[in-house]
């Protein structure tokens, strides 16, 4: 089974222009008040060229959204998260394809839920596709509110 990723250009531009305000309002005010810079100003100023430059890194929450089947479990790294979810398929006990929503149910720990909000209709079938796959290959319960089917 491939892993399916899905790129979203949108946040990555906006994330970019985001850290480079950021970058430049914080440099700038520290080259302006070079004399009469205070302690708290300088520490404050620094902190906003941080996360300025945060923006640029991977850490800061991701610009795409990831699926990737492994031999044990299941990578998932939703748009925003900043750290990879893995999902092994034994603690699954179902999972739950709805209109606007995924949720993975486990038997002992938190469910995972995916929202689809913001996705394209072309994006939204390729990831309901993915699960449909996962679930047949894995077979792991499938459940479609609306559709009858399970």
């Amino acid at each position: 089974m491939e892993p399916l990723i899905i790129k979203r250009k949108g946040q990555a531009i906006v994330k970019i222009i985001i850290g480079a305000i950021f970058t430049i309002l914080g440099t700038g005010n520290i080259i302006t008040s070079l004399g009469e810079l205070r302690t708290i100003s300088l520490i404050a100023n620094i902190f906003i060229i941080i996360l300025g430059i945060s923006n640029f890194t991977p850490y800061s929450g991701s610009s795409s959204t990831s699926l990737v089947p492994g031999g044990h479990d299941l990578k998932i790294r939703w748009r925003g998260w900043a750290l990879w979810k893995h999902v092994r398929p034994e603690e699954v006990e179902k999972i739950v394809l709805d209109r606007l929503f995924i949720l993975i149910n486990r038997k002992e720990r938190k469910p995972v839920r995916l929202d689809l909000d913001s996705f394209e209709k072309e994006q939204k079938t390729q990831i309901y596709n993915f699960f449909i796959e996962y679930a047949k290959l894995k077979n792991i319960p499938l459940e479609r509110p609306g559709s009858n089917q399970e």
